[in-house]
């Protein structure tokens, strides 16, 4: 049996989706480790960005809406 993606997105459009879940933040920290600390084995990073995102339940309901067709965003 051949899934057909395209056909399954079109229907997709024509549903109600309810997301309910929680709401975070994720960050993420980009850099070089130079050394493990000697307090507690976590690294030591010499950090050249950081990056923060929507996360959890936040983050699907993103991708759901950026789905084709989709029209209708709510929160409460």
């Amino acid at each position: 049996m051949i899934f057909d993606f395209e056909h399954r997105l079109t229907e997709l459009a024509a549903q109600t989706v309810l997301c309910v879940g929680d709401l975070m933040l994720d960050e993420f920290v980009y850099g070089d480790v130079s050394r493990i600390s000697p307090e507690a084995p976590a690294p030591v990073i010499a950090v050249a960005r950081q990056e923060a995102v929507i996360g959890g339940a936040g983050n699907v309901a993103r991708n759901v809406a950026s789905l084709p067709n989709a029209t209708s965003r709510r929160a409460w």
